[in-house]
């Protein structure tokens, strides 16, 4: 299973947790503009007596700062939901019944299989034997530097499938289509 597969398997997992959050984006977005139009309201009968006094510049940047400063919130809140969609998915991955089996097929899609293969140490027994037996060049090093995936050293060349890492590559590699998928354009 390649990366492209596993971060398949991401997209599938997560596509009713997307909508739901969509919705909830949807909820938080008409809520905040409401709240917004209350203050704008507002607002706007201050900044125009405020204006008349002070002069029309003063105006403006008033009301972009206020503008803003909403828009900061809004881009708080969608940085909180697509970290929380990636955290949800690292913690689906993280409870799987068959880690071994997925980290075997990741390993397997190394174009090199030489060198040293670091991994935990709950995964040398199964994991770790399983490929030493197909692969008996490998060398097999525990650590309790990560829990989950492994790092194959083959000479200056290091192929690092820690789950943590996975998972920062899927979220350079969708983040600008999730963005989209939740938020659409604005």
């Amino acid at each position: 299973m390649a990366l492209s597969d596993i971060l398949e398997k991401i997209r599938e997992d997560s596509k009713g947790e997307l909508e739901a959050l969509e919705q909830e984006w949807q909820s938080f977005k008409k809520a905040e503009e409401d709240k917004f139009a209350l203050y704008e309201e507002d607002f706007l009968k201050k900044a125009e007596t405020k204006a008349a006094s002070e002069g029309a510049r003063h105006r403006e940047r008033l009301i972009t700062r206020a503008e803003s400063d909403r828009a900061m919130k809004i881009l708080q809140k969608k940085r909180e939901l697509l970290d929380r969609v990636f955290q949800e998915a690292e913690e689906k991955l993280r409870k799987r019944s068959n880690k071994a089996e997925l980290w075997a097929k990741i390993f397997e899609e190394i174009p090199e299989k030489k060198g040293k293969l670091i991994l935990p140490q709950e995964y040398l027994e199964d994991l770790g034997k399983k490929i030493k037996k197909s692969h008996p060049d490998i060398e097999l090093e525990a650590t309790k530097a990560f829990k989950e995936g492994f790092v194959l050293e083959s000479g200056r060349i290091s192929y690092d499938n820690r789950l943590k890492s996975l998972m920062e590559q899927a979220k350079e590699l969708f983040q600008d289509e999730m963005v989209d998928f939740l938020f659409g354009e604005e």
